[in-house]
């Protein structure tokens, strides 16, 4: 927005014989160009959306600024659905486990009264266990992949049978 505002006041100290339509504007422009240069100051925590974009935008994952877009880009969404999340006062707390494992970030040290929620367990159907031996451990990763395989292959069938009613139905309409 600074750039548009110092752009806009040159054209016009540069140009003063072209009266624009929006001079007016001159002093809400300066506003806002010094709005900008103001440094953000730490919202509150009770503002659970604006504290974790706050904490997003001050992160650093290996020496670079995390940006809306990389979060956005690791969740599967987009920037303005961050944006809905970000302006919610009670954003939710898998919304915000997710933004913290992105950006490795333990929210559970900001909100203690979440603690169990906010935990960083990867999966507690997969947890491996120290105690089981290898064998033990191959097994129930098997035996999690044929499930997911064979939910996998009842959704497949279920949505050639639909399509297939579809195309039939098309057709008896068509003619």
């Amino acid at each position: 927005m600074a750039n548009i505002a110092t752009k806009w006041i040159y054209l016009e100290i540069k140009y003063p014989h072209l009266v624009s339509p929006y001079s007016h504007l001159r002093k809400e422009i300066s506003a806002m160009k010094s709005q900008d240069s103001k440094v953000a100051e730490i919202p509150s925590k009770s503002h659970r959306g604006a504290y974790v974009e706050y904490v997003m935008r001050n992160s650093r994952l290996n020496g670079q600024r995390v940006t809306k877009t990389f979060v956005a880009e690791k969740l599967g969404t987009h920037r303005r659905t961050l944006d809905l999340w970000f302006s919610k006062v009670d954003m939710e707390v898998a919304k915000i486990r997710d933004i913290g494992r992105v950006i490795r970030h333990d929210f559970s040290e900001d909100y203690p009264e979440l603690k169990q929620e906010l935990s960083w367990t990867i999966s507690d159907e997969l947890a491996v266990d120290s105690s089981m031996d290898k064998s033990e451990q191959l097994r129930r990763c098997k035996t999690e992949r044929d499930r997911y395989r064979d939910l996998y292959i009842q959704q497949l069938e279920k949505f050639t049978k639909l399509q297939e009613e579809f195309y039939t139905l098309k057709l008896s309409h068509t003619k």
